[in-house]
């Protein structure tokens, strides 16, 4: 059984601001093996199942290697920001980048 409810945490400070988080309570029977204790077993008897495949993995890195190669050079910006200048020119058309912007109010 899981409970999950949603809250505001107040931050630090003397502001009162607050930052959503997910309490979760969960009831585990003493049967009941725990997920981490349930792949470990898994892999144990050779179930494969619940476990990424060579070819998978092989895949995914056919499409992430060209990008961890490249030779593009690394956009130092100020921490705190959206992100370099040049950033707006990662969306073009009709639909531009633009930064987002908090809201004043808590959602409801």
């Amino acid at each position: 059984m899981v409970i999950s409810e949603g809250a505001l945490v107040k931050r630090n400070g003397e502001q009162m601001h607050g930052d959503a988080v997910e309490l979760v309570a969960r009831h585990r029977s003493e049967s009941e093996k725990s997920p981490y204790e349930r792949l470990l077993g898994d892999a144990i008897r050779g179930d494969t199942s619940l476990f990424t495949q060579d070819d998978c993995v092989e895949a995914a890195w056919r499409v992430v290697d060209p990008i961890l190669t490249a030779a593009e050079p690394v956009q130092v910006y100020d921490q705190g920001t959206w992100g370099p200048a040049s950033s707006v020119d990662v969306v073009k058309g009709e639909d531009t980048w633009h930064d987002p912007v908090a809201e004043k109010t808590a959602p409801c």
